[in-house]
């Protein structure tokens, strides 16, 4: 799932920063902080959506060299 948030700071610091971070029942909760004005939230919701899809084929095929893996839109 994904959901929205606005920048606890109200900016960002780089273009973007994406992070991921394990939960305490063993799951992963991840987020990426962009700059609005260079990123709209279509841009940064593919962006995770790709990231996501990729993890999906990784997990899927584990020996599959990742420089192999298909990008959406790519």
């Amino acid at each position: 799932m994904i959901t929205l948030a606005p920048c606890a700071t109200g900016t960002a610091k780089f273009d973007a920063t994406p992070a991921v971070d394990e939960t305490p029942g063993g799951g992963f909760d991840g987020h990426l902080e962009h700059h609005a004005a260079l990123c709209d939230e279509a841009a940064a919701r593919r962006v995770v959506e790709d990231y996501l899809g990729m993890l999906d084929e990784v997990v899927r095929d584990p020996d599959h060299r990742v420089v192999v893996y298909r990008v959406a839109g790519s």
